[in-house]
């Protein structure tokens, strides 16, 4: 389950500067069982070890499984300064729940 809340002007100020290619939608195949997914980017918050707002960058991915069921799939940028060629490439190669 994903939580919502209303972006602030201080919120697209990331890590990352927004730009183009962070607001797009990428269609990639996933490296291991061949199947389309739909991968986007999105500006969000999460906490840290000292219960501190962080601001960040989260990847979306979405897929169809094993059974035929549209899934979604959701990670964080990991380290900072990472560009959307190198998560485009994580998410690629990523181990989704319900594919082979």
């Amino acid at each position: 389950m994903f939580e919502a809340h209303t972006l602030s002007a201080a919120d697209t100020e990331l890590t990352v500067t927004p730009d183009q290619s962070w607001q797009r939608t990428y269609n990639r195949l996933h490296q291991k069982s061949l199947r389309p997914l739909k991968i986007w980017f999105a500006p969000g918050k999460r906490k840290d070890a000292a219960q501190q707002l962080q601001q960040q960058w989260f990847v979306y991915i979405e897929y169809r499984d094993d059974e035929g069921n549209n899934r979604f799939h959701c990670f964080e940028q990991l380290q900072q300064g990472s560009t959307v060629k190198q998560l485009l490439e994580l998410a690629v190669w990523k181990e989704l729940p319900g594919l082979k």
